[in-house]
């Protein structure tokens, strides 16, 4: 019955997830610095009469700030509390931007979506304007390659640390590794939003069963702290299956080679680049042990023909996607968020496991990469100005009032067949931030092409990992010269 409860309260949210997953109102704290206990009322004297009680101290007005308005410039869509549709939004939608509004007339501020052109458009128009001193945008949101190609040239402001720690705002949930990331002389320049769910496994329970395993067997696994790429491959043997002339008829693993490789990486502690902690510049990390597991892993899975790539069935790039959800694969690695595109097109019952540790993975548990876009301020603001904005940012992400923790498992439950998915694996390894690292290779302000220098190489089988290895070496390395060149100069 509960799980009832929660699939049904779940669809009546999902519009508003799906469309504003970033966005929430909050409770209104007056100001991030805890207020001052009023004094308490003195005890009664001896032998004659006691002081008169203090009274308490007056609550402090709102912050007002002044009438801003932050305009967040950022190449997705228009949006603010004038012109929301709340007539045409379900309940909880309209309750949610209902209390921004409320707090924008309460503290005497808007927020604004601007949107300011394509993807190509504002990259090319961030620098400029931030060179021109414009103080047209309040707030930039940038993907990660931009922002760190500029925040070491002084393009954005410090944002002090109460603003972006979530006990002292009141519970927004920022991004301590964006945080840490954006940090230049100790101060914080860019931040982010949210919490990230990550990449996993989805499997389909009745292809398990077939082939002789429990429907919940990977859940298991996972559960026993033995959900590692030696089961993986062991599965994936057992449930590929094939026809009488040898065609493979159900695939072990249906996915997109470069987000699987992607996926692949921080489950066995590799990365492409990593950060030098002493000179803070990039290094070519392709030649550790690692790294070189991630991609001999690959290759495995293709010479033993357990993950499918388009070719084999003569179907487009995409083809992943209509053979799991045909029934004729039992795996698919994807992102969590791809849970609604399953939930809609298999009938199967499946779960949701996180992606599998490798052999040189330094944990237990299973760790995912994320990274999404920063935040930052130009640098013409002043520090006032800066703490009326992100005072402002701080009241419109805030959670609603009276929210739970666990308040986000409604929209999950609506979108998985099984609680587990959300009870064990997104809870422990999606959501939880211990299990997340900043994708840093995804910071370089110079691109990593995984597909044309592994992922393709590996699914074509014309290649081996001492070969892409060595070809990939003067493309990595010259993406980190002339990156580490574009941050920090010769």
């Amino acid at each position: 019955m509960k799980k009832i409860v929660k699939i049904f309260a779940a669809l009546v949210l999902m519009a508003f997830v799906a469309t504003f997953s970033a966005c929430g109102g909050g409770s209104d704290t007056p100001d991030p610095t805890p207020t001052p206990a009023a004094t308490p009322p003195a005890a009664p004297g001896n032998g004659g009469g006691g002081q008169q009680a203090q009274a308490p101290e007056p609550t402090p007005p709102p912050r007002d700030l002044g009438g801003i308005e932050v305009v967040i410039g950022q190449w997705h869509q228009n949006h603010c509390t004038e012109t929301f549709d709340f007539a045409g939004a379900d309940i909880l939608t309209r309750m949610a931007w209902e209390e921004r509004a409320y707090l924008e007339q309460k503290h005497n501020f808007r927020v604004i979506y601007r949107r300011m052109g394509n993807w190509d458009t504002v990259r090319d128009m961030i620098p400029d304007m931030l060179a021109a001193g414009s103080r047209e945008i309040q707030v930039w949101q940038l993907a990660p390659a931009w922002f760190l190609g500029l925040v070491g040239d002084g393009a954005f402001a410090p944002v002090p640390d109460e603003y972006l720690t979530p006990e002292l705002t009141g519970g927004t949930p920022w991004r301590a590794g964006h945080t840490e990331l954006g940090r230049r002389n100790g101060n914080a320049h860019g931040f982010a939003q949210g919490a990230v769910a990550t990449a996993g496994i989805y499997f389909n329970m009745r292809l398990f069963e077939e082939a002789g395993f429990p429907r919940e067997y990977l859940f298991d696994l996972q559960a026993a702290g033995n959900w590692t790429w030696d089961n993986f491959l062991r599965v994936a043997r057992a449930v590929q299956q094939f026809d009488a002339e040898g065609n493979i008829t159900i695939w072990p693993l249906t996915t997109f080679h470069q987000d699987f490789f992607q996926s692949a990486m921080p489950s066995n502690n590799a990365s492409p680049v990593s950060i030098d902690p002493v000179t803070g510049r990039f290094i070519n990390t392709t030649m550790t042990r690692e790294f070189q597991e991630t991609l001999e892993f690959m290759f495995q899975l293709r010479d033993e023909m357990l993950a499918m790539h388009e070719m084999d069935v003569d179907g487009e790039w995409d083809a992943f996607r209509t053979m799991f959800a045909e029934g004729r694969g039992a795996m698919r690695a994807a992102s969590s968020y791809v849970a609604t595109e399953i939930f809609e097109n298999l009938a199967d019952e499946w779960g949701f496991v996180a992606f599998p540790r490798g052999p040189s993975a330094p944990w237990d548990g299973h760790m995912n990469e994320v990274m999404g876009d920063f935040m930052a301020i130009p640098h013409v603001f002043n520090a006032q100005e800066v703490s009326d904005i992100m005072y402002a940012l701080s009241l419109w992400y805030r959670p609603l009032p009276d929210s739970e923790p666990d308040d986000w498992k409604i929209e999950e439950f609506a979108r998985h067949r099984h609680p587990r998915s959300v009870d064990e694996t997104m809870a422990l390894y999606t959501r939880n931030t211990e299990w997340q690292r900043v994708r840093e290779w995804a910071t370089l302000p110079i691109n990593i092409n995984f597909g044309d220098n592994f992922a393709f190489r590996v699914w074509t089988g014309e290649h081996t990992p001492a070969i892409v290895t060595e070809e990939a070496q003067p493309v990595i390395d010259d993406i980190i010269a002339r990156s580490n060149t574009q941050l920090f100069g010769n």
